[in-house]
């Protein structure tokens, strides 16, 4: 299991597993050019999960992050994850946002069991279907 920015060879594995885990796919083909913006993948023979993520001047904020739901509890978002902080501090990131569906406990169980304090609740921030986002924040400063 290897751990790797993602290529233009993944995305199609990627969108697969946006779409199995009912998230809306995202465009990742800017990824690539865009030096404010980091896409990692975790593969084996195939690509188990990805995180990707943007650069806002002294915050990172992880707009997509999901593994293949039969590597769930394996560590393979682990290691996605400390990707994503192993280059925010690289870059002096000071921290992470994130936003979670309310109803997605496993993810805020995670969240939080790394380190991220939930902000606020973001009333019907996701439309399908709609239900309120917690907006939680990883300190990196600590």
């Amino acid at each position: 299991m290897l751990v790797r920015r993602a290529c233009s060879e993944d995305i199609e594995e990627i969108i697969e597993i946006e779409k199995s885990r009912g998230l809306g796919w995202g465009s990742y083909e800017d990824v690539f050019s865009n030096c404010f913006a980091s896409l990692w993948v975790c593969k084996s023979e195939h690509v188990l999960g990805f995180i990707s993520f943007r650069f806002l001047a002294d915050e990172v904020e992880i707009l997509s992050f999901a593994v293949r739901k039969e590597v769930e509890g394996t560590g393979v978002g682990k290691k996605l994850f400390y990707s994503c902080v192993s280059e925010a501090v690289m870059k002096n990131a000071k921290s992470i946002w994130l936003e979670v569906r309310k109803s997605n406990q496993r993810a805020i169980d995670f969240y939080l069991s790394q380190g991220f304090k939930l902000v606020k609740v973001r009333k019907e921030f996701y439309s399908f279907p709609p239900e309120d986002a917690l907006l939680m924040k990883l300190d990196l400063t600590i």
